[in-house]
């Protein structure tokens, strides 16, 4: 509670400016406070992890570099963020004065950094800005009325009906949520209320679990759906509840449903690459999927965030080989939010340095992958307006609980990354952007050029994504020459995939084919907006490259047979 809150003073304090002072006072008797109530010492985490800490104090220095800040002024402002008990409100004010006065969020300064993750979201609040911030030291408006009482007991948040909103927050603390809880972790439960589209596990391997959905229609189209999920969150976000599940809506839509679901890596998995996703789960998805379905040669082949750059290289390396085109097991792929080309990778990119890799490699080594509460706080930390402040207000300020959200509770479900996959893709993808150029990057023995892929591809961009800006995702259709069509929906990297139509819908999205040699703002120019879900537009895509109907599959056959009922045993394990 006593760690940094940011927000708009124009939101939560108009006009009001607590003097560092008083805050840094405040900080103090704060911390005392809660030690006395709970039993519990509030400590400052940096010293826990250093390389963690200096990961993150690598990226502030990063954002001040490339925005002219001079050498002895970035190391006092890395000072004053690093060594918090150093502060002094001389070296505050300072700060203050560098990082000028167009902007204001609101920051304890004597927690600011203090650990990895105020590490990470100074250098989101550089980036964000636009101006590259007006970082003034204020507090809320909650905070301001705790100062005014001078007297804990006739505050609200610390009198005798509050004690829980303190136990909460010290709980959520030493249990490592430094950031408060987003969503009621309680409310949602894998196979209980999620991921209850009747299936089976028809094959399994010690990479993934590959899940076939029951058909819920007289007749299915000839070709399948293969579903290639992101492996940093669980498969489940194709499968939520029964009112916003993918899965539900392509089965209704008569389509025969595969998804991959990723075990989660331990220790013993530290050695897993990139080209084991392509190959021990990719194709072995593509393979089962079209033996099931007597499918002849081909599927539907469809991914999301880091699953479609796994589908995207598994598409370069199958037509970079032998064989003509016709007989290549996919009939046309589509990607999910995702990069191909890394040129611009939103605001990831600020952590993308040669320095920053070699200290995160240095963590990964430790255990042997990159622990999920990494990934989580990082991508809070990108989205700390909607995941971080917004809670903190709710949760600690105003004493509220979480909301009850499907998508949330998935987004909190994160998972491990190998050692080796995660160095690999790091590297590779985000800081020499070789996916990108033509046979500069080998996979499974082939050169990559993705350029030769010759199957239609179907992108979609979601237009507050800050994890893949949309620019970014409209530059696979420049690296392919294959028929193309892009949608850009409205909204940010979840919630414009998970998309289900309904009547009224003030979502909206824009449609059409890419010319050969168009850029983004011409295709732009010729759309059309509509409102609503992209989803039945995807599926009268996919039908016209396999409208034949038939009699729906078994469910597994000889060689893949039922194992055991979806979820499958995977998506289960922390």
């Amino acid at each position: 509670m006593t760690r940094a809150f940011i927000a708009s003073t124009g939101s939560y304090l108009p006009g009001k400016i607590i003097p560092n002072e008083d805050l840094l006072q405040f900080s103090r008797e704060a911390r005392s406070l809660i030690g006395k109530k709970t039993g519990v010492l509030a400590r400052h985490h940096a010293g826990e992890n250093q390389c963690t800490s200096d990961l993150a104090l690598e990226a502030v220095r990063t954002c001040l570099e490339k925005i002219d800040f001079l050498p002895a002024d970035i190391e006092g402002i890395i000072l004053s963020t690093s060594s918090p008990d150093r502060i002094q409100p001389a070296t505050a004010t300072r700060v203050q004065h560098l990082l000028g006065a167009k902007r204001s969020f609101a920051f304890d300064i004597n927690s600011v950094c203090s650990g990895s993750v105020y590490g990470l979201h100074l250098a989101d609040v550089l980036v964000k800005s636009g101006q590259y911030g007006n970082i003034l030291f204020v507090a809320a408006e909650a905070y301001s009325r705790f100062l005014n009482s001078k007297d804990f007991s006739t505050f609200p948040y610390f009198g005798d009906g509050a004690g829980a909103v303190l136990l909460q927050g010290t709980e959520d603390f030493s249990r490592g949520d430094y950031l408060s809880m987003i969503t009621d972790e309680k409310a949602f439960k894998v196979a209980e209320n999620i991921a209850i589209t009747p299936g089976f596990v028809v094959f399994s391997n010690d990479l993934m679990e590959l899940i076939q959905y029951e058909a819920s229609t007289a007749t299915t189209h000839a070709l399948p759906i293969v579903l290639v999920p992101p492996w940093i969150n669980k498969y489940y976000i194709f499968d939520l509840t029964p009112q916003t599940s993918f899965v539900r809506f392509l089965r209704d839509q008569g389509f025969t449903v595969f998804v991959i679901s990723w075990k989660n890596p331990t220790a013993i998995m530290r050695e897993v690459t990139f080209a084991d996703y392509m190959f021990s789960g990719t194709l072995k998805a593509v393979e089962g999927a079209r033996h099931i379905c007597i499918a002849l040669y081909y599927v539907h082949a469809a991914g999301y965030c880091i699953g479609v750059t796994a589908l995207a290289a598994f598409m370069a390396w199958l037509n970079r080989g032998a064989g003509t085109k016709g007989h290549l097991p996919i009939a046309d792929w589509t990607l999910f939010s995702t990069l191909v080309d890394f040129s611009e990778p939103g605001d990831l990119g600020v952590f993308m340095s040669e320095k920053s890799i070699e200290v995160t490699e240095i963590i990964v080594k430790a255990d042997g992958f990159l622990d999920a509460r990494y990934l989580s706080w990082l991508f809070r930390v990108l989205g700390s307006d909607s995941l971080i402040w917004r809670n903190f207000v709710q949760n600690y300020l105003y004493g509220g609980t979480p909301p009850k959200s499907d998508l949330l509770s998935w987004n909190s479900d994160s998972t491990r990354l190998p050692e080796a996959m995660c160095s690999f893709y790091l590297r590779e993808f985000y800081l020499h952007n070789n996916l990108a150029k033509k046979d500069v990057l080998s996979l499974g023995n082939r050169p990559m050029d993705m350029e030769r892929v010759g199957q239609p591809l179907y992108a979609v961009g979601a237009q507050l994504d800050h994890i893949c800006p949309w620019r970014g995702t409209f530059r696979t259709c420049s690296l392919v020459k294959a028929p193309r069509r892009y949608i850009l929906a409205s909204e940010g990297h979840i919630p414009s995939i998970i998309k289900p139509h309904s009547e009224g819908s003030r979502r909206k999205f824009w449609a059409g084919k890419v010319e050969s040699t168009e850029n983004l703002d011409n295709w732009l120019s010729r759309q059309e907006e509509r409102r609503g879900s992209w989803w039945r537009d995807w599926t009268d895509w996919l039908v016209q490259r396999g409208s034949i109907m038939k009699k729906p599959p078994t469910m597994g056959c000889v060689k893949y047979p039922p194992r055991e009922r979806s979820p499958g045993k995977y998506v289960t394990e922390n």
